[in-house]
């Protein structure tokens, strides 16, 4: 490029950022000017009130004003922002359209700065001399109250004489019964009351429009004391004396119910408008339900109604709860009993309350079932489940010689050749581990019973994703079944399930809690195990009076996922002992970070499921009851669907479900073997697109091998449009629960 063409292009660049600079500033902006300079009045004593100047300059300049005593210095040239001003003790006028008051006597000075966004300038400045005003001395009037409105009073305001200039009054009130502090004498500002605890209820000059903001003042009924305070800027207050008054007020009217909208989104739920309740004091609102039909309290006391109610409130708890309340699913009628000093309470209802199964967020995912599976002989099917990590599920073990394999989140299967070499083992564990599938461990029987449980040790290899296995070797870990292994810093971790031993029913041979923890390097060699302990921390939550029982359910039940450099155990829990959710970082060293919900006498809880979804670590909390209120003698299992706050570590609840009938899936009927509920169902996060949420498994309908249910188990209908109870084999399903609502962070 010769030097011509290098000269041009630097004109043009200068001629750029010319243009840009105009495009900034505007090219018609102009500097602020003052036209002419503000003033003081200084008419009132005391006070002064600004005259604004006027302020030329194109974009027009905003303008702040400062006074100080006369000589008080002000900033330095260029220093004019409000905190120059300010450490310069200078004040600022917060608003010039009130007059600044309680000037002593002297000279003051004001100066208004104009600025835009070609600069700053000073106005002149403005003095004038104060002279201080003189405080009231005495009461010509005392203020009194007219309280012949219920619920409601009028100040008759008060006259102070000796003051310069004429005074305003503030009035405060202070209940009887609260028995509030006086502020001491000469603390008369409207902070030294509101502090002590009164009530400012308004403020009055002289003239008679101020004085309008006295009537009707809404109050509660009860026994009150009045104090107004005289004040005009002089160097002290003036208190009247105390006037007593007591308010009356009005028993509850109701003006219009309470508005019921059940959510479309969450079951169980429903958003509730408060309706509109008169009455002083202001009412309480209790709100009462039961199941629908159920006859009113022949009574109207608070004891009634607490016998008569399945679920109650207050409005206190609706308001915390955002207006939203949350119930089982069912059909109840909603009364609201408002009350306060005056009897008797007044009542409105009922009013319907319909929660409904949402059949459009839970669904059958399943599209149709293998004809293997319809097979009323193999009621137990799989012994366990894999879920890849390139998205297929895979099913293998117990009942069947060959795998299936789902790549639609469990929409379809399909039947694998080749034997698997798994056929009669139940209740083992499959990892995905350095591109192979590995089979750890189980049992030889799908449903363990005095004297026939055979718990197994034995590590199985896939090539193929989990289609065909060969057996590797017996570990020497202690045989068990319905245990947690799992990847974890490079190694596999193997912790809890349950072994052959002294079970339940004493003498008889059943099974015995794993307490232990192992890991290895290298899962393909026997030797490479090592054992890290034989008591795991959650042992320590075992129910000791009944340590063989409860032991397993502690060991049985749980299961582990990793986050964020972490391994998560959730360890099983039964018959009021709860269940917790322990983390490592290193498998060494554990802590625990919640307990479980609150157990019911007798019902069994574990976190049945642990998986990662939407950056949370989310736990289905499984039980053998019902999960909300263990009445129903149908179909008692239930769950609670909680995420774990990345923030607090603590368990938020997300969706409850009562039983499993709301997820489309059947369980026990009056069966009193629960030993081997814990893994019946797996929980997979499927993020299809348009249709992400949770997918549930079920790997078989277990109670269906007790004789005498195996009718009910296969033919019970149900004609709601959720539960698709109306086919056979009802529990060989896979079901989806649709994403709801975020996570809350």
């Amino acid at each position: 490029m010769n030097k011509k063409n290098q000269l041009f292009l630097i004109l043009c660049f200068f001629l750029l950022a010319a243009c840009v600079q105009v495009n900034e500033t505007g090219s018609g902006s102009t500097a602020p000017f003052w036209t002419e300079s503000p003033q003081l009045d200084v008419a009132v004593r005391g006070r002064f009130t600004v005259l604004p100047g006027v302020a030329g300059g194109s974009p027009a300049p905003e303008v702040a004003y400062y006074y100080a005593a006369e000589g008080m210095a002000m900033p330095e040239a260029g220093f004019n922002e409000d905190e120059d001003w300010l450490s310069a003790e200078w004040k600022l006028v917060e608003d010039i359209a009130s007059p600044v008051i309680g000037l002593k006597n002297g000279n003051y000075l004001l100066v208004a700065v104009a600025s835009n966004v070609k600069g700053v300038v000073r106005s002149p400045r403005a003095e004038g001399s104060i002279v201080e005003a003189l405080s009231p001395t005495a009461w010509s009037n005392q203020p009194s109250v007219d309280t012949g409105q219920a619920g409601m009073i009028t100040i008759v305001p008060p006259v102070a004489i000796g003051g310069d200039p004429l005074p305003e009054y503030d009035y405060y009130i202070g209940r009887k019964k609260l028995d509030p502090s006086i502020p001491p004498e000469g603390e008369d500002t409207r902070f030294d009351w509101l502090y002590e605890g009164w009530e400012y209820v308004g403020t009055s000059g002289s003239d008679a429009e101020s004085q309008k903001s006295l009537a009707g003042i809404q109050v509660q009924a009860h026994e009150y004391t009045l104090y107004a305070v005289a004040h005009n800027g002089g160097p002290s207050a003036l208190r009247s004396n105390p006037i007593p008054f007591e308010v009356t007020g009005f028993k509850p009217e109701w003006q219009g119910g309470p508005q019921i909208t059940p959510s479309d989104i969450d079951m169980g739920v429903f958003a509730l408008s408060e309706g509109d309740v008169l009455g002083n004091p202001t009412p309480d609102v209790v709100y009462y339900l039961a199941s629908r039909g159920k006859a009113q309290p022949s009574g109207s006391s608070a004891t009634d109604w607490i016998q008569w109610q399945t679920y109650s409130f207050d409005s206190s708890e609706v308001q915390a709860l955002n207006g939203e309340v949350h119930l089982d699913v069912g059909f109840y009628d909603l009364y609201a009993v408002a009350s306060n000093k005056y009897e008797p309470p007044a009542l409105i209802g009922p009013f319907q309350v319909n929660l409904e199964y949402l059949a459009k967020n839970i669904r059958r995912v399943q599209t149709s079932v293998p004809t293997d599976w319809q097979d009323s002989t193999k009621p137990d099917l799989f012994g366990c489940l894999l879920y890849r990590e390139d998205g297929a599920i895979v099913l293998t073990g117990g009942e069947f010689a060959q795998s299936y394999i789902s790549t639609d989140g469990g929409a379809s299967w399909t039947k694998q050749t080749g034997n698997s070499g798994l056929q009669g083992i139940y209740w083992g564990v499959m990892v995905e581990y350095n591109g192979a599938v590995y089979h750890l461990g189980g049992s030889s029987t799908a449903i363990p019973s005095d004297n026939t449980t055979t718990a197994l040790n034995a590590v199985y290899k896939s090539e193929d994703g989990g289609i065909t296995f060969t057996k590797l070797y017996d570990a020497p870990w202690p045989a068990r079944f319905g245990f947690t292994a799992i990847p974890f810093n490079g190694k596999i971790w193997l912790m809890g399930g349950g072994g052959d031993g002294i079970g339940r029913w004493g003498a008889a041979t059943l099974y015995i809690a794993r307490t232990d923890i192992w890991n290895t390097i290298d899962i393909e060699d026997k030797d490479a195990w090592t054992k890290k302990t034989d008591n795991a921390p959650w042992k320590e939550s075992f129910n000791q009076a009944n340590a063989s029982y409860a032991d397993t359910y502690n060991a049985m039940g749980a299961d582990a996922v990793v986050y964020q450099g972490q391994l998560y155990y959730g360890a099983g829990s039964s018959y009021n002992v709860d269940g917790a959710i322990w983390k490592t970082s290193d498998g060494e060293s554990w802590s625990r970070i919640t307990a479980a919900r609150p157990s019911e006498s007798g019902v069994h809880d574990f976190p049945g499921n642990l998986f990662v979804f939407k950056n949370r670590i989310w736990v289905l909390w499984m039980s053998t009851q019902n999960i909300l209120h263990p009445w129903s003698s149908d179909d008692v299992h239930g769950g609670i669907l909680y995420y774990i706050n990345p923030g607090s570590e603590q368990l938020v609840q997300y969706l409850a479900v009562k039983s499993l009938s709301q997820l489309g899936l059947r369980s026990l009927t009056n069966r009193d073997d629960e030993d081997i509920r814990h893994r019946m169902f797996y929980v997979i996060p499927w993020e299809g697109e348009g249709d992400e949420g949770i997918r549930i498994v079920s790997m078989g309908h277990w109670h269906a091998l007790e004789t005498n249910n195996r009718e009910i188990s296969y033919k019970q209908t149900d004609s709601s449009a959720l539960m698709y109870l109306s086919e056979a084999n009802f529990g060989r399903r896979v079901v989806g629960l649709k994403w709801l609502t975020e996570p809350e962070n």
